[in-house]
């Protein structure tokens, strides 16, 4: 597995755990991997603001890729496809794709940086097993070879000729 792939799988995952760590410890829930942390009150409001500015900023993020996905597919729908504009967009795409990655990299440093060395551990390990599983899963899920013209899960054999 490639580096790049390994990186885009720790950060979906990071993505995930952020998704998961809403809340704060007055009775309201909050994800496993927050709760192993054992966090301060200090460390949870710190925590909560930076949870909250990196879901915003995520919003727009992911607002941007959509619509240059959007556009992207407009191009290749187009009449006469122009290859350069196609590859343009492409890059576009990529670039905004990889800045979104750039931020949730960002964000889990930022995080990083609140915490005590004992919780920067448990952060990771925490962190390393859910991209372990997704990396599994993910592994599992590609073996199936799953095509859009209906042969999912059976590979060739099930695949129309």
């Amino acid at each position: 597995m490639t580096s790049k792939v390994i990186a885009a799988l720790f950060i979906t995952a990071f993505l995930s755990a952020q998704v998961m760590a809403q809340n704060g410890p007055q009775g309201r829930s909050m994800g496993p991997m927050v709760e192993h942390l054992k966090l301060s009150d200090e460390q949870q409001k710190q925590f909560d603001a930076l949870a909250s500015d990196f879901r915003k900023e995520m919003v727009d993020q992911h607002a941007g890729v959509s619509k240059a996905r959007l556009e992207l597919v407009d191009l290749l729908k187009a009449d006469n496809p122009d290859r350069a504009k196609i590859a343009d967009q492409m890059g576009k795409v990529s670039a905004l794709e990889s800045a979104a990655k750039l931020k949730a990299l960002d964000h889990w440093f930022a995080v990083n940086k609140i915490l005590t060395p004992d919780q920067q551990k448990q952060w990771k390990d925490d962190l390393g097993r859910i991209v372990e599983g997704r990396m599994a899963a993910r592994a599992q899920r590609g073996s199936r070879q799953d095509c859009p013209c209906g042969a999912e899960g059976r590979g060739m054999q099930g695949h129309p000729r």
